[in-house]
């Protein structure tokens, strides 16, 4: 497994795509944060217009983000491994399935870490502002690994299904997206009854959402590590089934 990580890792960080990634994510959570949805908060103004700078749009913006980046660094995982006829030479490592699985899942989450790393000029900024608020911003970064775990696992199992990585991506954040929208037409499935129950149940952007306002629940770190370990084992049974095709 650790032999797996260190090659996704080395992959990674050897190749131009994943340098942009790396550049694309902090670019991109910056201006939403201070442009995009503080326009959406104030009716119109920016954060030119308001000087409040606070990670309420911070957070807000992230699973969007999330739902376009996590799958385009877990596209190239299996889908790579297809195209360039590696994927036999990585069966024979000594090791089953699930682990290779293991391996590549948390070279995806390291990278993750990293990309989080580099928005920490935010909370920064807010602290030296007198804007820090200790219990939401932990809250939100814990959901944003979380949420982005999820994702990432949820990309990884589309790429398990394919060999052409586009379509790996394509799948990943059609379903990202969704669960990040999911919350929003929950009043379309009525305000009660088991359909609407489990639109709400669903809606990842809405549990992300109790994190990032500072309620740190059971059931809300549950579905998100729930969701993570559905799509790996997903992944791990399909990657099996490979092995004797």
């Amino acid at each position: 497994m650790i032999s797996v990580l260190r090659r996704e890792l080395l992959a990674f960080f050897t190749s131009a795509a994943g340098y942009v990634l790396m550049a694309v994510f902090p670019v991109a959570m910056g201006l939403l944060a201070l442009f995009v949805f503080p326009a959406v908060l104030e009716r119109g103004a920016s954060w030119f217009h308001t000087k409040e700078l606070t990670m309420r749009s911070f957070f807000l913006a992230f699973p969007w983000v999330a739902a376009a980046v996590m799958p385009a660094i877990a596209m190239r995982s299996w889908a790579e491994e297809y195209r360039g006829n590696t994927f036999q030479l990585l069966l024979t490592l000594p090791a089953p399935s699930w682990r290779l699985v293991a391996g590549k899942y948390l070279a995806s989450v390291a990278v993750l870490c990293l990309m989080l790393l580099t928005t920490g000029v935010f909370p920064v900024m807010i602290a030296a502002n007198g804007g820090w608020e200790g219990g939401p911003i932990f809250g939100g970064y814990l959901g944003c690994l979380l949420l982005g775990s999820g994702y990432l696992a949820i990309g990884m199992f589309a790429s398990s299904l394919t060999s052409n990585q586009l379509g790996a991506y394509m799948a990943a954040l059609l379903a990202c997206g969704t669960l990040t929208a999911l919350g929003s037409f929950a009043g379309l499935a009525g305000s009660s009854g088991a359909l609407s129950s489990m639109v709400r149940f669903m809606a990842a952007g809405d549990h992300f959402n109790l994190l990032a306002a500072g309620y740190l629940k059971l059931e809300t770190v549950t579905f998100f590590i729930s969701m993570a370990a559905f799509f790996l084992m997903l992944t791990a049974l399909g990657v099996e089934g490979r092995r004797y095709r």
